[in-house]
């Protein structure tokens, strides 16, 4: 059985019984995705992301946007590139 998630507004956590399960309303992705990826995007970007097939996988339950915490995390993952070094970086690393 899935554990409630729950969000400590005080800078805190969202957790569930395990990380990928569970699900958040729309209002509360913003801060999920802030907090576990940096992204700072509001509820209303989101709604733009969605009605133009960019966002996140969402579902509709009892007439509300409900996103699964293992769909936010597939979709932040996928838009964090892998580390690369600067230009200047490696241009110095070469003259040296």
């Amino acid at each position: 059985m899935t554990e409630q998630i729950t969000t400590l507004m005080d800078g805190g956590l969202i957790r569930s019984s395990k990380d990928d399960e569970g699900e958040l309303p729309r209002a509360e992705v913003p801060a999920f995705l802030k907090q576990n990826y940096g992204f700072k995007l509001s509820a209303t970007t989101l709604e733009t992301y969605a009605s133009r097939g960019i966002g996140p996988v969402y579902r509709r339950k009892s007439g509300q946007v409900r996103y699964e915490i293992r769909e936010l995390r597939k979709w932040a993952e996928d838009r964090i590139s892998s580390p690369s070094a600067k230009a200047a970086d490696h241009k110095r690393a070469v003259a040296a």
